[in-house]
């Protein structure tokens, strides 16, 4: 097949019935096999071909019987992809060329897998099946053990599972931004130099939400940036004009078109403490005062979160909510309006009382409403209810 193109990388039937991982130019030894538990994948070596005809002969048998198969693209956007039936010399390859490209359920973005059968937008492990629980949450898998991330002509790799390592090659001009203090480790040939957001110092501090202090690393090099407790690397491409709201403390690294803004959200309660004869109040703010909200401006770009525990998406539809603790959220799309609920419980006997009085029998909701995506973390801070009755604030009650 000399002077074809050839197919991208993915997933493909490889001709003897099983689903293959094509690298770009050959057969690998990853096959799906759904009896293998997890993700489904394992190795078995490719066999060699049946038949020693010739690429030239083969493709003139699969030219005279007018036969092509049609092999379906792992994801979920359900691409096909056309193989044409053709052996090769040596019988060392499949009897397909698979073509097509492979589409990411987690950052919804389409094209050829790494050599380890990543995503190359986000580094998550392909999969022929998404792993979606009973009420609807999604796990979203955290960039695989050594994947590869292409960032234009640079790329970073993540290396580590319990406390994972994100390890930047940056080529020349090419340049990242991050928090001083997730520094690991810079080449001498890196240009390190302080980053100017455009926010200032004291509105960082006031906002009190990314860190004062922010940094920014220019190729050619290598630079690595980790967190510093267990967790895993949530790799977030974003279009131009797009962005996210990202839960504070949790940002790793972006790419310079990623622009950081801190908003104030306006989610505030107002708590009444009386003792004696004197009244105080007390405001709390459930998200933080100020969001934290990443936007690509002049192009695309990538953001890198650091996500404690485990993580689990759900993608709401028009009008579609969903209630969770506001600890608990990672991230999620502009589009999703959040907004808080007091939910006080239905009690009897001598209970009913506090109830009544708004003291520490309720629960404090982030009611979230589509369209767009959320995203949460199994590992967030609790919150502490204050034994003190709520007497205003940007909250909605509901009692049963």
């Amino acid at each position: 097949m000399s002077g074809e193109q050839q197919a991208p990388a993915g997933w493909y039937d490889d001709g003897r019935g099983a689903k293959r991982y094509w690298d770009g130019q050959r057969w690998t030894e990853w096959i799906h096999d759904p009896a293998a538990g997890g993700d489904g994948v394992r190795s078995q070596p490719l066999q060699p071909a049946p038949t020693t005809a010739s690429a030239s002969e083969a493709e003139g048998a699969s030219e005279a019987a007018g036969a092509t198969a049609s092999t379906t693209a792992v994801g979920t956007a359900g691409a096909t992809a056309s193989a044409e039936a053709g052996g090769t010399a040596g019988g060392t390859e499949a009897a397909a060329t698979p073509s097509g490209t492979y589409r990411c359920p987690y950052c919804r973005r389409t094209g050829a897998l790494g050599p380890r059968g990543e995503c190359r937008s986000c580094g998550a492990h392909a999969r022929l099946q998404e792993i979606v629980s009973d009420s609807g949450w999604e796990e979203l898998p955290g960039a695989e053990d050594l994947a590869h991330i292409q960032i234009g002509r640079s790329s970073v790799q993540v290396a580590g599972d319990s406390v994972p390592i994100a390890e930047f090659t940056l080529v020349d001009g090419d340049a990242i931004w991050f928090p001083h203090h997730k520094l690991t480790y810079a080449e001498e040939q890196v240009q390190l130099a302080k980053h100017a957001d455009g926010n200032g110092f004291l509105n960082r501090v006031r906002a009190g939400t990314v860190t004062t202090t922010l940094l920014s690393a220019r190729g050619p090099g290598r630079i690595a940036l980790s967190d510093d407790h267990m967790g895993e690397i949530v790799a977030l491409p974003v279009d131009d004009g797009h962005g996210y709201w990202v839960r504070d403390h949790v940002f790793l690294a972006a790419t310079p078109t990623i622009a950081y803004r801190p908003h104030e959200n306006g989610l505030w309660l107002k708590f009444r403490k009386d003792s004696g004869r004197d009244t105080e109040y007390e405001v709390e703010y459930p998200l933080g005062r100020y969001d934290e909200l990443f936007q690509a401006q002049g192009g695309p770009g990538l953001l890198l979160l650091h996500s404690p525990g485990n993580t689990m998406f759900r993608d709401l539809g028009a009008g579609e909510t969903i209630r969770i603790p506001p600890q608990a959220l990672l991230y999620r799309d502009l589009s999703v309006t959040p907004y808080l609920v007091a939910e006080y419980p239905s009690t009897t006997g001598w209970r009913a009382w506090f109830g009544t009085q708004n003291y520490e029998n309720r629960h404090l909701w982030l009611s979230l409403a589509g369209p767009g995506r959320v995203a949460i973390s199994s590992k967030y801070e609790k919150e502490h209810a204050h034994p003190y009755p709520i007497v205003d604030g940007t909250v909605q009650f509901h009692r049963w």
